[in-house]
């Protein structure tokens, strides 16, 4: 280039740099011959570029993130990595709203990895997010991926275990887990679906054996198109679908009489099976059999006769039928009173040591002889029927009445206080609200008129000869009288036994007394007492409540049951004075109450007993007992035509008082044990329900119902 040319360049510059347009190698419009010009011509003063203020910002080229492997991940473990500005730091975080995954320090270098694997959370397009922070204050830079993630389900139970066929785990919400066996998949677990709260359950289909090697993947439709996970953990799994035997007790033998305290209940087994011991059909020990024999002691039983079973279930989980049932009887022996013939034994009496001397009959009390020395079982009560005889056991107790706890009997009271509290539950969760339901739902729930087709119907007369005669007094007390004793009787369970008829004649006998004294008696004397007239009348409510308590009895097993004996109550003329009224109502409820407390001091000092007229007299003090502190109970109820509401009419306090007193007794009588308190639980709950729904109604109806006709 000519020296005109290259002054010519540069004058050119000069002129551009004044102008305020800059030279570079990517300046806009600028030609080759120009840029190649300014290239070599030599530098010229120039003004220095300006200052970027404080509200200009550097450009900082973004981070980079990626994983291993990149779309999907089956194991949920992944290698994170990217780029970066040299002297730069990376923190990772993964989800929403954002959990830190991992960080990397600020370096010289221009790449970045996360230290070691990371673990991400099942689930489609799980975002990791790379942020990177410059030492130079610059705004941070961000990368994110996306990758589906679906590691193992997890097997439960532990490394080598036995099962039914049942195997359950967890795993990924709405997936599908696929169970293998030994390499191939089960024809019955093949797609089993994953419930909402992570859990999978399935009963295969191999049969039993083992050991089986059992693992499990799981795949979903929506993460990663379909493919499946890794395998889970491993489990070594034995399948046993065979129910074991009966178990066996050994000791004690039925038949026999027991008066140790705790009762030792033994017998064999299959190894490692757990063994649940049943006292009259309620669970009490449970054990674990070895070298196949087993034993649990249970204490506190009351005396009586009583039943004993064993449920064996095997280590699998599964369980074997209930063993032979063992009869045996609780205390010693009652001594018989003078006069009273011996029942006549129903099994075969050993035969005698033969001596001149006469051999005593074998009893409790008399020493034990070594078995070597006798010709028949040691500690065996000859004087017990023979059990299973179904026919012949006409003095085998029953138990009916066995768990009443007698007034000498201490270990076991509960404190002072807790019949208090459970007289003011009843009070308050019962009596109460049960009478607030009633007036708030009086005259709302009418009966279907008899008159169907209203005003427009006929009167029929109906003839003379037609009105139906009386009916017997003597039946229409027998039918509900011979109706409750069925009840009760049934409320305890029954089996094909005579014994059992010779309870429900005790039961009726009991129920006979208890309405003849409690109601027919104690209605005259009030009645003469307060200087009124009364007559007695059967009470249908009393019945339906006999009916409430043996369903309760059946439901609960709350022992001992409450029952309901008395059926009749006093009726008044209209223009009786309801002083007088209630006068008679407290004679009637004092003395039935008075009748269960004796009853029950009877009951508790004629203790264990066996043959057939001491059984029918314990069994009838028992129900003269449960039966008057039942329907002492019901009759203070403040509803219908009982005691309870004409004595609430008449005095309020007197009828809280009148409550409080009968439900005391009845709780230090029947619930005044810890055991039995505790049981009482589920039905204070149910009160207290119901307390709450009486209450409700009463209030609606009360505060929130419009008046009729608005």
């Amino acid at each position: 280039m000519s020296s005109w040319a290259a002054i010519s360049a540069a004058a050119l510059v000069l002129t551009m740099s004044v102008m305020g347009i800059t030279v570079a190698g990517d300046t806009v419009g600028a030609t080759p011959a120009l840029a190649a010009a300014t290239a070599t011509a030599p530098p010229s003063p120039t003004p220095d570029p300006p200052v970027p203020t404080s509200t200009e910002e550097t450009a900082v080229a973004a981070t980079t993130v990626a994983t291993d492997p990149a779309d999907f991940t089956a194991t949920g473990f992944v290698a994170v990595s990217g780029t970066k500005l040299a002297d730069s730091a990376v923190a990772v975080t993964v989800g929403s709203p954002a959990t830190r995954l991992c960080s990397v320090a600020a370096d010289t270098r221009t790449t970045w990895t996360c230290p070691g694997l990371q673990l991400l959370p099942n689930g489609a397009d799980v975002r990791l997010t790379a942020t990177e922070s410059v030492p130079t204050g610059d705004i941070p830079a961000t990368a994110t991926t996306l990758v589906d993630v679906l590691g193992a389900p997890l097997l439960d139970g532990n490394p080598t275990y036995i099962t039914t066929g049942v195997v359950s785990g967890q795993g990924f919400p709405g997936s599908a887990v696929a169970v293998v066996i030994d390499g191939t998949t089960d024809a019955r677990c093949g797609a089993v679906p994953i419930d909402g709260q992570g859990f999978w359950s399935c009963n295969v289909a191999q049969s039993s054996g083992g050991p089986f090697t059992v693992r499990a993947q799981q795949s979903n439709s929506a993460i990663g198109d379909g493919r499946t996970s890794a395998f889970s953990d491993v489990r070594t799994v034995t399948i046993d679908r065979d129910a074991p035997l009966a178990a066996v007790i050994t000791a004690p033998a039925t038949g026999t009489r027991v008066v140790d305290d705790p009762l030792v209940v033994a017998g064999s087994g299959e190894n490692g099976a757990n063994i649940d011991v049943y006292l009259d059909n309620v669970p009490k020990c449970s054990t674990v059999v070895s070298s196949g024999t087993w034993s649990c002691a249970i204490g506190g039983i009351d005396d009586g006769a009583r039943s004993i079973t064993a449920i064996q279930r095997d280590a699998a989980g599964n369980f074997g039928p209930a063993s032979a049932v063992v009869k045996i009887t609780i205390g010693a022996a009652a001594t018989t009173a003078p006069g009273t013939p011996t029942p006549t034994p129903t099994a075969p009496r050993p035969e005698p040591i033969p001596t001149p001397v006469p051999v005593p009959e074998p009893s409790a009390e008399a020493p034990v002889v070594p078995p070597e020395e006798t010709t028949g079982p040691p500690n065996t009560d000859w004087s017990l029927p023979v059990p299973g005889e179904a026919l012949t056991n006409w003095g085998t107790p029953t138990g009916f009445g066995s768990n009443l706890a007698g007034f000498t009997r201490g270990e076991d009271r509960a404190g002072w206080y807790t019949s208090l509290v459970l007289a003011v539950l009843f009070l308050v969760l019962v009596a109460f609200p049960l009478r607030l339901l009633v007036s708030a739902l009086h005259g709302r729930l009418r009966r279907p008129a008899a008159n169907i087709w209203g005003r427009n119907r006929r009167d029929v007369t109906v003839p003379v000869t037609e009105v139906p005669r009386p009916v017997n007094a003597w039946l229409a007390a027998a039918v509900p009288l011979a109706a409750a004793a069925g009840l009760i009787v049934f409320s305890g369970g029954i089996n094909g036994e005579v014994r059992y008829v010779r309870l429900l004649l005790a039961v009726g006998l009991g129920l006979v007394l208890l309405n003849i004294v409690g109601a027919a008696l104690a209605t005259r004397v009030g009645s003469m007492w307060s200087g009124t007239h009364s007559r007695l009348r059967f009470l249908p409510l009393m019945l339906l409540a006999s009916v409430v308590a043996v369903i309760v009895a059946r439901s609960t097993g709350v022992e001992p049951p409450l029952l309901v004996g008395v059926l009749a109550g006093a009726v008044f003329a209209v223009a009786t004075p309801v002083r007088r009224r209630a006068a008679v109502n407290l004679v009637q409820v004092g003395v039935v109450l008075a009748i269960a407390v004796l009853a029950w001091g009877a009951h508790g000092l004629l203790g264990a007993v066996d043959g057939f007229w001491p059984s029918v007299a314990s069994e009838t003090l028992a129900t003269l007992c449960l039966a008057g502190l039942g329907s002492a109970l019901v009759l203070v109820l403040p509803i219908a035509t009982l005691p309870g509401r004409v004595i609430l009419e008449w005095s309020t306090p007197a009828w809280v008082a009148t409550v409080l007193v009968v439900a005391i007794v009845v709780a230090s009588i029947v619930y005044g044990t810890v055991s039995a308190g505790l049981a009482l639980i589920p039905l204070i709950v149910t009160a207290a329900v119901f307390a709450a729904l009486s209450l409700a109604t009463w209030t609606f109806v009360r505060f929130v119902e419009p008046p009729v006709g608005v």
